[in-house]
């Protein structure tokens, strides 16, 4: 059952609640669903509970954990990176209460993303974010 949970949890991050999301989100086995042949959808559940946490408390250090998505994403085959724009959402949302540390290592892994681009076109304000508070 580690996909009801998943898409539980998306259900109630799109609707806006994430404790509900991050609940949901933690019942689910990442490393079964890697092992699915679906690593894509476990980095995207991980970009998830980073938002989830951050926008139930900016102020919590999330950097190691977005650090590791970064690595992870880096890992992930060219056609199978999910853009990670909850997580450029979740910064702008944010931006006003998330510490330095979190969003200097949010926008490194949005730079080092081949969607920074696309992100910062769709996000005008997602450029702004990378300077200090």
């Amino acid at each position: 059952m580690p996909f009801a949970h998943m898409y539980l949890g998306h259900e109630y991050f799109d609707t806006c609640q994430y404790p509900q999301a991050l609940a949901e989100f933690s019942k689910v086995d990442l490393h079964r669903i890697s092992e699915a042949q679906r690593p894509w959808r476990a980095a995207k559940m991980n970009e998830l509970i980073i938002c989830c946490k951050l926008r139930l408390d900016a102020s919590q250090d999330v950097a190691p954990a977005i650090d590791a998505l970064r690595h992870e994403y880096n890992a992930l085959r060219e056609m199978y990176k999910p853009v990670p724009e909850e997580l450029a959402r979740t910064l702008l949302d944010c931006r006003h209460l998330i510490t330095d540390e979190n969003r200097q290592s949010v926008m490194l892994l949005l730079q080092t993303s081949e969607f920074f681009e696309t992100l910062s076109s769709a996000y005008p304000g997602l450029v702004d974010c990378q300077k200090s508070k």
